[in-house]
């Protein structure tokens, strides 16, 4: 990974393993398009969706997988990175990160960056709708909206599964400008 400089700073982008981790290569796209800093970490389980070279390529920035790396020029990885964001955004976000995030649980290197982030998260969520609608991920969502953590989505649309309902990932569009509204105020 290449050195962060202090005053550096822009957007960690956080994938994690759902069918939709394809829709995140627009969002970053269109964020490099606008010159926006793009580091992307990635769970061993978005690695089954989308490859790390497809992201690499995308932001020219090598993609993280792995909590214990270690730069002995920035120290831990998680804390330069939280240190590096200016906002962190989740997208794909399946149930079991929300989870992961709701309970303060840090077992892998996007979710000890959450942990340890000051900045804005934007969480895009998308799964199937009994994952969504179930008691556990309500729950796991309104503590997070509680924490000032902001959802973009789900919509209502066609799943993975072939049945239509409330799960389906927002449209790049709507996500693009939750991000916007965050990082114009503090001048990227």
């Amino acid at each position: 990974m290449s050195k962060i400089p202090s005053k550096s700073k822009g957007v960690i982008c956080g994938v994690t393993g759902g069918i939709a981790a394809y829709k995140v290569c627009d969002v970053i796209a269109n964020l490099v398009k606008k010159e926006v800093a793009v580091r992307c970490i990635m769970t061993k389980n978005a690695t089954q969706f989308i490859t790390p070279l497809t992201l690499q390529t995308l932001t020219r920035e090598r993609v993280l997988t792995d909590q214990f790396e270690y730069d002995p020029r920035l120290g831990p990885v998680h804390i330069s990175l939280s240190e590096f964001a200016q906002l962190l955004l989740i997208m794909p976000a399946t149930a079991n990160v929300i989870a992961k995030m709701a309970q303060g649980i840090a077992d892998d290197l996007l979710t000890t960056v959450a942990l340890s982030s000051t900045c804005p998260i934007v969480v895009v969520p998308a799964m199937n709708t009994r994952m969504w609608e179930h008691e556990a991920t309500q729950n796991n969502v309104a503590i997070l909206k509680r924490r000032g953590i902001s959802f973009v989505g789900p919509v209502e649309g066609r799943l993975s599964c072939g049945t239509v309902g409330i799960g389906h990932i927002a449209e790049s569009d709507d996500v693009l400008a939750a991000i916007y509204e965050y990082l114009q105020p503090r001048g990227i």
